[in-house]
């Protein structure tokens, strides 16, 4: 007999379009899928301590008003579009970070899907400082010039620039990169190295005590 799904992560498929909803509260998991029903989506639920990095999916809808979750961005992959209450709490926007979406409750469901679709091919495409990166066709070209980059080298700039200027630190970029296991100590140090050889060692600064940013 095949083992039953832990009730903390648990399958609700209806469709295609991957969404990770990360949340602690049953209100939240209620509304977004009474939200989407219908719509061409598929919905895995995971509590913020539970859910990985680099766990499958194509958008990471996360409660912001779950104690602690935003403080467990790093394990969460781009896009992340965050459920926020009204009304807003002081200081909730001001703690999530640089280039994720936010959509309010109480949830409307023409604009929970129309924010989640748009973040979806928001995320598909980057472009920024003269660089491009196409995860679809697995291309980067700066100022159009087409550059090979390594698999790992690919994946760490999607994690720069989807941060949109934001720092990303090295203990997300470890997490992102090499999910559960941890790569050699100075790995992370060797591919922004050769990144910052083949863009410009402009476009990728040194964040001190924390990590790095991409911008120019």
């Amino acid at each position: 007999m095949a083992a039953m799904p832990s009730p903390d992560v648990v399958p609700e498929m209806i469709g295609d379009l991957r969404v990770l909803l990360v949340t602690r509260r049953a209100a939240v998991r209620g509304e977004v899928r009474r939200c989407l029903r219908g719509q061409p989506v598929s919905i895995r639920t995971s509590p913020p301590e539970r859910s990985r990095a680099g766990q499958a999916a194509d958008v990471t809808l996360a409660d912001a008003g779950d104690p602690g979750g935003t403080a467990m961005r790093r394990r969460f992959l781009p896009p992340v579009l965050w459920v926020v209450d009204r009304p807003l709490r002081s200081g909730v926007l001001g703690r999530l970070p640089p280039g994720d979406d936010f959509v309010s409750r109480p949830l409307a469901p023409d604009e929970l899907f129309g924010r989640i679709a748009r973040a979806v091919r928001a995320a598909r495409r980057l472009e920024a400082g003269g660089v491009c990166l196409d995860r679809d066709a697995r291309a980067v070209t700066v100022e159009g010039r087409p550059v090979p980059l390594s698999g790992r080298e690919f994946e760490l700039l999607g994690v720069l620039m989807s941060r949109r200027g934001g720092a990303v630190s090295r203990d997300e970029i470890v997490a992102r990169l090499w999910r559960d296991a941890g790569p050699e100590s100075n790995m992370v140090d060797v591919l922004v190295l050769r990144l910052r050889r083949k863009l410009g060692r402009e476009r990728i600064s040194t964040v001190r005590g924390l990590g790095y940013r991409f911008g120019v």
